[in-house]
């Protein structure tokens, strides 16, 4: 009859040991994947954000509007901006609107309302109280009229498109034509003129969530503006 060999307490403790090797491992494989899906998870929530803006503000730029203020109301534009804002006028349900975009500082430990992905969707709420100094992404929209007449200042709506976004995170660029130059693109970072630029160049981020900065250029019609050019009388 053979002898039946007994587990030692060196066996039990080296099978303890490789046990806890791959245990181990296999934590350390789920934590990671864990994180990896975190991170892409919340990448993916600030690139749709963020195509959401960028399609926003096309639909805007599409539906902008000229007009000629020079005799009426000197020193006020159809279309300005610089690296950190813009300011224009669109048509919207039957009326004439000023839209600007622009980043601004919350107000600490204030409920916000927050338009996310779907501008007509309920709005979002969220308490802001981190120490990290970030901004919103504001669309202020104010009629025509209101906009002309400074004591209507306050009729102005704003809506927070986005949130989270670092100092210096959203830059305009406005493309023109060099004719002198062969007809190169340039890039200026501000625009006072009374023609519109031919490009307009957004760029978005870093987010406080997401380092990343994300970019759209858009084609604006400025040959609709020479055709259809609108005078508004000062009673307006």
């Amino acid at each position: 009859m053979k002898n039946k060999r007994a587990f030692t307490l060196l066996d039990v403790l080296l099978g303890l040991l490789i046990m806890s090797v791959v245990m181990t491992s296999i934590y350390a494989l789920f934590s990671v994947s864990i994180r990896l899906f975190q991170k892409a998870k919340k990448a993916g929530e600030v690139y749709q954000e963020a195509r959401w803006v960028f399609m926003q503000i096309t639909q805007d730029i599409e539906n902008m509007r000229p007009y000629d203020f020079s005799g009426s109301y000197p020193g006020k534009l159809d279309f300005s901006g610089d690296s950190g804002g813009i300011s224009f006028i669109r048509s919207s349900g039957g009326e004439l609107k000023v839209i600007r975009y622009y980043l601004m500082l919350p107000e600490r430990d204030k409920v916000h309302q927050v338009v996310v992905l779907d501008k007509d969707a309920a709005l979002k709420s969220i308490v802001v109280s981190s120490d990290e100094e970030v901004y919103e992404l504001i669309r202020e929209e104010q009629s025509l009229k209101d906009y002309l007449q400074p004591e209507n200042e306050s009729s102005a709506v704003r809506n927070v498109w986005s949130s989270g976004i670092r100092k210096d995170g959203l830059k305009f660029l406005f493309g023109k034509v060099d004719y002198e130059g062969g007809g190169a693109l340039i890039w200026e970072s501000r625009w006072e003129s009374s023609s519109w630029p031919v490009m307009l160049r957004i760029e978005m981020g870093p987010w406080a969530r997401q380092e990343v900065v994300l970019a759209k250029s858009v084609f604006i019609p400025s040959g609709f503006k020479i055709n259809k050019s609108i005078v508004v009388p000062k009673e307006f």
